[in-house]
């Protein structure tokens, strides 16, 4: 069963860092938007801050302009889980993502699900705005002879050549449902499964993952390289694994990028009840879904059916229908709008 882990007694701190971190960050952010608003035609907002991108549209923004605004998440609900004061902040950001849009010629966010949350918040018949793009993969990179077979991979990475390996990539975050993996895998005993973990420190760090794994006596069931990842070590990585964790929180504001990269090198998928994440895993059919309650039943069946769930047809319509050049071309028809 999965369980909620404990925070560290020293969070606080961590906390006030990050604080004042997203502080000075929205205040460069503010300085950086001063400087292109006179320079372009219209404005594209990939990546931003809710409250820095509110100030440049109330105070500095060309209205004459046209822009356009990324959504990555519509975390933005009180989610009991969380902290008071965390669920307070991410409320309140309602109040931002509503200004945004209204002054936004197009919204885009990924996936039908995201679009849903973000027109409750407007309430005013906004969602007209909000297009839908795909997540983004690579699909040009997946051909016979660029890819790994397992145990040349495995070589490569002086991993066992007859371990079952399940794949935790990526930036190590409590969101994403790490420690709680950890935690759920000693109760499936029965499981000849090893944990491969690969990605760097985030705000778990390399001594609290030493310590969970310890504490809970996985010495042996699990191998970590915990470290940045270079894009060209990906594919071993991946190459390497039976099946990829994906046992993100409902808390877990975002998308997958890890999901993506398993589909783009057609690896199957053990992935929580996540709404957005397990939407796109059954609708392209890319593993197998799990809840808290029976994470032990889903790994046997991802662990027996490993055959019977890969379907190279589907990792195939998954990534055509979310390459990269599908994404360009739904950017492409909204600038035309602008340019005729």
């Amino acid at each position: 069963r999965m369980q909620k882990s404990s925070y560290s007694k020293y969070k606080i701190f961590s906390d006030i860092i990050y604080g004042i971190a997203r502080v000075v960050i929205n205040i460069k952010l503010i300085s950086e938007f001063k400087k292109i608003s006179n320079k372009a035609h219209f404005i594209h907002f990939y990546d931003y801050e809710y409250f820095a991108l509110y100030i440049y549209f109330r105070f500095i923004a060309d209205k004459s302009k046209r822009h356009y605004v990324n959504f990555h998440s519509t975390d933005f609900a009180w989610v009991k889980e969380r902290k008071a004061i965390i669920n307070i902040y991410k409320y309140t950001l309602r109040y931002f993502v509503k200004y945004i849009l209204s002054q936004s010629e197009t919204v885009f966010v990924h996936g039908q699900l995201f679009k849903q949350q973000l027109s409750k918040i407007t309430k005013d018949g906004k969602s007209k705005k909000i297009k839908i793009i795909p997540y983004g993969i690579d699909n040009n990179s997946y051909d016979d002879d660029s890819q790994l077979d397992k145990y040349t991979a495995r070589e490569m990475l002086n991993l066992n050549f007859k371990s079952t390996y399940g794949l935790f990539f990526g930036v190590l975050r409590r969101s994403k449902g790490l420690i709680e993996l950890i935690e759920a895998l000693k109760y499936c005993d029965d499981e000849n499964i090893t944990l491969l973990i690969a990605g760097s420190p985030g705000d778990i760090s390399r001594n609290q993952l030493i310590n969970t794994i310890e504490k809970n006596d996985m010495q042996s069931k699990v191998v970590h390289r915990i470290e940045y990842i270079k894009e060209e070590d990906i594919i071993k990585y991946y190459s390497s694994a039976d099946f990829i964790f994906i046992p993100h929180s409902k808390i877990h504001g975002g998308f997958s990028g890890p999901l993506s990269l398993a589909a783009q090198y057609s690896t199957p998928v053990l992935a929580s009840d996540h709404p957005q994440i397990s939407q796109y895993v059954l609708e392209y059919k890319l593993g197998i879904v799990f809840n808290n309650d029976n994470f032990c039943q889903r790994l046997k069946d991802i662990r027996v059916n490993l055959f019977n769930i890969h379907k190279e047809a589907e990792y195939k319509r998954c990534r055509d229908e979310n390459s990269w050049s599908t994404l360009v071309n739904i950017y492409l028809l909204e600038y035309q709008k602008c340019i005729h």
